[in-house]
């Protein structure tokens, strides 16, 4: 505990937490590489703020604390306002960032008052800080980690007959066709816009044609989410079998999603060449 009291090191995890909670929350879309750029601005914002501090205070812990105080307000008014929005507040037309921000003003004023003239001792503070920090990104680090070993554990439970694969290509590789498959999720089909909506996309699709894409006019999915849904057409079969591939790896249910990119259509592709 001295340790955690003595340095404070909590306002460069409050820099990280952020973009590791945020790509925790999204790991199933995005690639842990789009971390780097928010990661390097966050910190160098971190760095430079709290090194400005210092030299203002000449006190690492009241800079740090201060620092991190800014952080905190700063990542949670978007989600503070956001959440005000859907409240009762909102009717009496007083969710402005006109008010926020000098609520979020008032706030961080007190809280640098607080700091820098009432609290002497800074140690418990700072001992405080150091530990929700450490906390709060070994969660964020835990919970990507998990992802990634089950999306090795998806990849490893892919359909791997080899009769069930296409023969490799053999002849011609360079004019092979390049192949879209393009899903329009969310986007219903040409008859249901037009009776429904009194829409007529078939301009649309016309172009798709003449462009030489197939159309599937009268098309419905197998399911109701896009994840199953393509988990299975990706994977040419339907979820119960693709459920039993899972369970083989020790998958549940809810990991289908992980058949996706190691899938039977993707791994025809890749033995044709």
């Amino acid at each position: 505990m001295t340790r955690l009291s003595r340095y404070p090191f909590h306002f460069v995890l409050f820099a990280i937490y952020p973009v590791l909670a945020l790509l925790a929350f999204n790991i199933h879309e995005v690639p842990v590489s789009v971390i780097w750029r928010p990661l390097v601005i966050t910190l160098a914002g971190s760095i430079i703020t709290s090194g400005i501090l210092r030299w203002l205070l000449r006190d690492w812990q009241k800079a740090a604390i201060l620092t991190t105080s800014a952080l905190i307000l700063f990542f949670c008014y978007g989600r503070l306002y956001d959440y005000l929005k859907s409240t009762p507040l909102n009717d009496l037309n007083i969710v402005r960032h006109r008010w926020l921000v000098i609520l979020f003003v008032i706030i961080s004023a007190l809280i640098t008052w607080l700091v820098i003239k009432r609290i002497r001792d800074m140690r418990p503070m700072t001992a405080i800080l150091n530990l929700i920090a450490i906390l709060l990104v070994s969660m964020a680090v835990i919970q990507i980690g998990i992802y990634e070993i089950k999306a090795s554990s998806g990849s490893n439970a892919a359909v791997n007959d080899p009769s069930t694969l296409m023969p490799p290509a053999t002849t011609d590789r360079e004019n092979l066709p390049d192949v879209y498959y393009i899903v329009l999720d969310g986007y219903t089909r040409s008859d249901v816009l037009k009776t429904e909506l009194a829409y007529d996309n078939s301009g649309f699709l016309d172009q798709l044609t003449e462009l030489g894409f197939y159309v599937a006019s009268c098309s419905r999915s197998n399911y109701n989410k896009t994840q199953s849904s393509m988990a299975s057409s990706l994977n040419m079969d339907y979820l119960p079998e693709l459920y039993k591939i899972a369970a083989a790896q020790g998958l549940s249910e809810k990991d289908i999603w992980m058949l996706i990119k190691p899938s039977l259509v993707r791994r025809n592709f890749e033995n044709l060449g």
